[in-house]
């Protein structure tokens, strides 16, 4: 999808600088003598009417491909449509915005923030602020060269009507316009660097501030701005090498790394921390074994002399090794009161006795010779 729109994109531009070449031959602004343009026709390389037929070739091709592209996306269709329109109007009559001193503002918006923001809807079917935010540079970048070709022109433009920016500033405020365009990119880029849009990589950017101060010497030295026209490449060495800055600290994210393990780490600790309280489970289970032999002496001194009896019941019953499986038996409730005892309190211990009949500690045939007579002392 990526390749498609690169290729779309192309051909828009290729007809759009082909379409000046056309209605700025046709209008009498580019002449023999003239810089602007490719000058493929003031040259005799190319015809007027092959030109013309390259441009509607162009148009349909990228038509057809923004079909496979855009689909049913209808608000992206609204930035293609305002993007065809303004390629084909540049120059054309009856809009010709190129003249009347918007052709920085337009290519701002159309090859900075349509095509960055376009591109991006495209891919993902969104947008979002910070792709926005990213296509400022690139929109001043390419408005800047735009401008600066408008430099050595400034004569020949205002003798076929042509008004640019920099013909209505004049020669001094044009040029401190100029000064001031890439410092305030690159002011840009450090504000979105410290916005955390952008990485550190980005302000390597600052690397092309000398080919901007060269340009701006001959600018100052020239006293006829035609033959700056040959300094061109200069800014075009300032936009290759700051969009490959942005480009790089747009890919690259060194705190990326360090942000992602926080995440891995406090999910273990929520494990180690709900397996805490799992830990003491099993603990009240084992102290409730020696609970049953530890109540049985008070027993014998607190209750009535009925309750007595089953008290060493409790103690003679758990010596023997066989009477292991004896808890699931119904003496087993014997030993569950001393256990309500320690965690209820004083109530449930009186219900406790009663619900176990007193005959129960005579059938024990361990302890019956022994707890016979003392049964039999307070009964008299």
């Amino acid at each position: 999808m990526f390749v498609l729109i690169l290729i779309a994109s192309f051909l828009v531009h290729l007809a759009t600088n082909i379409a000046n070449d056309y209605f700025e031959h046709s209008g009498g602004v580019d002449t023999p003598g003239s810089l602007g343009g490719s000058r493929v026709i003031q040259e005799g390389k190319l015809s007027p009417q092959a030109i013309k037929r390259g441009i509607i070739f162009c148009y349909a091709a990228a038509f057809l491909l923004a079909i496979i592209i855009v689909g049913r996306n209808w608000p992206l269709w609204c930035l293609v449509a305002f993007a065809a329109l303004s390629s084909v109007f540049y120059v054309a009559p009856p809009v010709k915005y190129g003249h009347r001193a918007l052709g920085e503002l337009m290519v701002f918006l159309n090859m900075g923030v349509i095509m960055t923001a376009g591109t991006f809807m495209a891919l993902t079917g969104e947008l979002q602020r910070e792709v926005l935010a990213l296509s400022l540079p690139g929109g001043f970048m390419v408005a800047n060269i735009l401008y600066y070709q408008s430099l050595p022109e400034i004569a020949a433009d205002a003798d076929s009507g042509k008004r640019t920016i920099a013909g209505l500033l004049g020669k001094e405020r044009a040029a401190l316009v100029q000064l001031l365009w890439w410092p305030l990119i690159w002011l840009l880029v450090l504000t979105l660097v410290l916005s955390g849009e952008l990485s550190v990589l980005a302000l390597l950017c600052l690397l092309a501030v000398p080919f901007h101060a060269i340009s701006m010497r001959r600018i100052w030295k020239a006293k006829d701005w035609i033959p700056l026209d040959s300094s061109g490449w200069l800014i075009k060495l300032l936009y290759v090498w700051t969009g490959l800055a942005i480009l790089a600290g747009a890919c690259h994210d060194p705190f990326q790394s360090v942000a992602a393990p926080p995440p891995a780490i406090t999910a273990p600790a929520r494990h180690l921390q709900s397996s805490v309280p799992a830990a003491p489970t099993p603990a009240p289970a084992i102290q409730t074994a020696p609970q049953v032999a530890q109540p049985t002496a008070p027993t014998a001194q607190t209750s009535t002399p009925a309750v007595q009896a089953p008290a060493p019941a409790a103690q003679e019953a758990p010596v023997p090794a066989t009477q292991a499986p004896a808890p699931a038996t119904p003496p087993a409730t014997l030993a569950a009161p001393p256990a309500a005892r320690a965690s209820v309190g004083p109530g449930p211990p009186m219900a406790a006795p009663q619900a176990s009949p007193v005959p129960q500690p005579i059938t024990l045939p361990p302890g019956a010779p022994q707890t016979q007579p003392q049964a039999a002392q307070p009964a008299q």
